[in-house]
């Protein structure tokens, strides 16, 4: 009687083993859409304990644990990789928006502008005392000197949208960093504990989040907490969180963008979507408005310094043709004594109100090399600028196409291991749907047993 009811409880460990192993079936299956879902593997042990003159037999089966797939080496290249992926995104956005502003193909751009300004003072050598012309020449500058404010005003306008994501972005990697603290203190508490994967995966997910945004390492405790770092820097530990802040300094000059710690000390982020738009911030935009601040000032000064050489039509000289205090592309603007009285466009060599002279010494600016230790000309210094933008931007979209092409294959490699496989699972479900059937038929055929040993007592 008592081997029966040792089968007996065979019968119920099986039951439940198949049962438990129905239900985690079920969950995979219930989130084979769910992001960051790691698949569970129940696992299974036999119970090896009565012993008999003819060896040992065991008593049923016993659930050993639930298994969380994950492969941690997958994850760390993936945050790696996703890191430079952000980065390469964040600039790629901006500066595609970037090459917009300085595009010239729809004939709006600088360079056509340029091109009239010159044209301009050819037209005015073939008509010295054309007031029409001249007049002409007023408006092609002060669209000139439009473009350069657009310009510069576009760029500022991105780099205070630039200033605004770093900031949201900021404020999303405190909030991250909070929720992993977080789950750091539920898997200490007694409510969980280190074998709750629904908390891990959560907090695995919050770091895929996080490697978007800069580039981050963990070190996992034994008490399933980590403790998360940024370099050598601590940005977690066990179940307390730094705060970052966002602050601008002054070098140089200008003010600079950085991340720090509550504490004071920088934070150095060497890769993911912050990295990208405190490059843009602090070191691409300011090199463009720098070069168009510097095509701006040696335009004022060498058209000034030729036009003051020359004479008016009402025989005044020493005219500045654009205001000598403005020579940022913000503020460049032609002289109000030229806008009001056109007469005081100067060109002639001689006072002769028909010598064109200056003129053409002002239309043969576009030849002159002015820029870039005098190895450049205006026209030359503006495309290497366009060239510059062109290429950077061309640079980071492959950057971009690469990283999103490693960062998918790293994720289909680490889906083959943590991925749901609908098809696995059915045949999972079928297998231990049969065997608690057999138990079942286990338990019944025990049962029927007892019943004849019962009756024969």
């Amino acid at each position: 009687m008592s081997d029966l009811l040792s089968a007996l409880q065979v019968g119920k460990r099986a039951l439940l083993a198949q049962q438990f192993g129905m239900h985690v079936t079920g969950d995979n299956i219930a989130n084979a859409n769910t992001p960051g879902f790691s698949r569970r593997r129940l696992n299974l042990e036999s119970i090896n304990l009565r012993k008999f003159p003819y060896g040992t037999i065991g008593i049923g089966v016993n659930v050993e644990s639930v298994q969380r797939l994950r492969e941690r080496s997958y994850d760390t290249q993936i945050w790696l990789e996703n890191s430079g992926l952000g980065r390469w995104q964040a600039e790629e956005k901006y500066l595609q928006q970037i090459e917009t502003v300085f595009n010239d193909l729809n004939g709006s751009g600088l360079s056509d502008s340029f091109n009239e300004f010159w044209n301009a003072w050819l037209e005015l050598s073939n008509h010295p005392q054309d007031m029409g012309v001249r007049s002409s020449l007023v408006e092609k500058t002060k669209i000139l000197t439009s473009r350069f404010h657009l310009i510069d005003k576009q760029l500022t306008d991105f780099s205070t949208s630039i200033g605004d994501d770093i900031e949201k972005k900021v404020q999303q990697l405190n909030d991250y960093l909070e929720q992993i603290a977080a789950i750091n203190r539920q898997l200490c508490s007694s409510q969980f504990d280190q074998t709750s994967h629904g908390l891990k995966d959560n907090r695995d997910k919050l770091i895929d989040e996080i490697s978007k945004l800069i580039d981050v390492s963990i070190v996992e405790n034994e008490d399933g907490t980590v403790d998360l770092y940024n370099n050598s820097l601590l940005l977690v530990s066990g179940q307390n969180a730094v705060t970052i802040n966002v602050t601008e300094e002054s070098s140089g000059g200008a003010l600079v963008t950085k991340l720090q710690f509550s504490s004071g000390s920088s934070l150095d982020v060497q890769n993911g979507e912050l990295l990208g738009l405190l490059n843009l911030r602090n070191t691409l935009i300011p090199a463009y408005k720098s070069k168009l601040n510097q095509l701006a000032a040696n335009l004022v000064k060498e058209v000034n310094n030729l036009h003051q050489s020359f004479y008016a039509l009402d025989g005044s000289t020493d005219n500045p043709f654009f205001t000598s205090d403005n020579v940022l592309a913000s503020n460049i603007q032609i002289d109000a004594s030229i806008e009001a009285d056109l007469s005081k466009i100067a060109i002639s060599s001689d006072g002769n109100p028909g010598n064109n002279e200056g003129a053409l010494a002002l239309n043969g600016l576009k030849e002159k090399k002015l820029l870039a230790n005098n190895t450049q000309t205006i026209q030359e210094f503006y495309s290497e600028l366009i060239s510059d933008i062109g290429t950077q931007s061309w640079k980071v979209t492959y950057e971009r196409e690469n990283a999103e092409t490693l960062v998918q294959s790293l994720e289909n490699q680490r889906q083959s291991i943590m991925g749901v496989s609908l098809d696995e699972e059915m045949v999972n479900m079928i297998k231990y749907q049969n065997a608690f059937v057999a138990a079942t038929r286990l338990i019944g055929t025990i049962d029927e047993m007892m019943k004849t040993v019962l009756q024969m007592i």
